[in-house]
C-alpha cells in the first residue's frame, strides 16, 4: 500500500511479479494493511484528505467492497482481523478503533466503536506519533508496540486497559512500527531509531502476557523498514524509504529476512 498515492499492489514473492490491484487517487494515503483468507479481502487504513478511512478491498478484482469513515481520527496506522472485528491504531489518538464483522468475516458496513486506551498506556502529547503496530494474542487480548516511548503492550480489547509487557534480556525496545506474529514469535519492525527488527518469544501466565527477546536481525539493504510479512519460511519486510526525495518515481523493494 502507498503512503504517497494510495495504490495497493499485489505481486508474487517467488516470482518478483507485481500489479496494481487499487489505482492510486488523489488525497488518498494508506498505511496499514491485512488480508483476510476466510473472505479473500485486503483491510485497509489510512486517509482520503484529512479524514480517516478503513477500506475493504477484493484481493480478486480491486473492487472496494467496503469505504468506513472514521470519525475524530487522527492517524490510522495499522491494524489486525480477529475471528468477528477489525481492530485499528490511532497513532495520534488514544483509542482503539473497531469494526464489527459477520461470523463469516465480512464487512457489516456497522459505524464504528471506540475503545479508549488506558490503564498503564501513556497519554499522547498533541503532534506525537504513539500506537502503531498490533497484532491479537491466542487469548484474545491485543499486543500493541509505541513509537513514542517504545516497549510492548497487552490491552484488553473489551475495556482499552493497558499493561507494560515485561521484556526478558536482549536491550530495551525502543520505538517500532509494523509489528508481525507467527506463532509465540513476535516480530516489532523500527524503521525509526534503528532499521531492524527485534525478535521475541510470547509467553502467558495465567492472564499476563511477557516477551524474550531472541535476536535482532538487520541487512544492509533496510531503508526505513516500516512492516513485515512471514510467507514462505521468510520474514518480508517493506522498505518505506520515506524521505526519499520522489516517492512517486523512486523503487522500492522488500527486504528478506530469517523467519527465527
Amino acid at each position: 500500500g502507498s503512503v504517497a498515492d494510495g495504490r495497493i499492489l499485489k505481486g508474487n514473492l517467488r516470482t518478483g511479479m507485481v500489479r496494481t490491484l487499487l489505482p492510486a487517487a488523489a488525497g488518498r494515503s494508506l498505511r496499514g494493511l491485512f488480508f483476510d483468507h476466510r473472505t479473500g479481502l485486503v483491510w485497509a487504513v489510512g486517509s482520503l484528505g484529512s479524514a480517516g478511512h478503513v477500506w475493504a478491498v477484493s484481493s480478486g478484482s480491486g473492487r472496494v467492497v467496503s469505504d468506513t469513515v472514521v470519525p475524530g481520527a487522527g492517524f490510522l496506522n495499522d491494524l489486525v482481523i480477529t475471528r468477528r472485528s477489525v481492530w485499528v491504531t490511532d497513532s495520534s489518538v488514544d483509542r482503539l478503533t473497531m469494526l464489527r464483522l459477520t461470523s463469516s468475516g465480512w464487512p457489516t458496513h456497522a459505524m464504528p466503536r471506540f475503545v479508549p486506551l488506558g490503564g498503564q498506556w501513556p497519554a499522547s502529547p498533541p503532534n506525537t506519533f504513539n500506537a502503531n503496530g498490533i497484532r491479537s494474542l491466542p487469548d484474545g487480548a491485543l499486543v500493541l508496540n509505541n513509537s513514542r516511548v517504545g516497549g510492548l503492550w497487552q490491552v484488553d480489547r473489551k475495556t482499552g486497559v493497558a499493561r507494560r509487557m515485561m521484556v526478558k534480556g536482549g536491550p530495551p525496545i525502543t520505538s517500532g512500527d509494523g509489528l508481525e506474529l507467527v506463532g509465540t514469535r513476535l516480530y516489532n519492525v523500527r524503521g525509526a531509531g534503528g532499521a531492524d527488527v527485534v525478535v521475541t518469544r510470547m509467553r502467558r501466565r495465567e492472564d499476563t502476557w511477557r516477551a524474550e527477546w531472541l535476536e535482532t536481525l538487520t541487512d544492509a539493504s533496510l531503508d526505513v523498514p516500516s512492516t513485515a510479512t512471514a510467507a514462505l519460511g521468510s520474514l518480508w519486510v517493506v522498505n518505506a524509504r520515506f524521505g526519499v526525495p520522489s516517492p512517486e518515481t523512486a523503487s522500492f523493494a522488500l527486504t528478506r529476512l530469517p523467519q527465527v
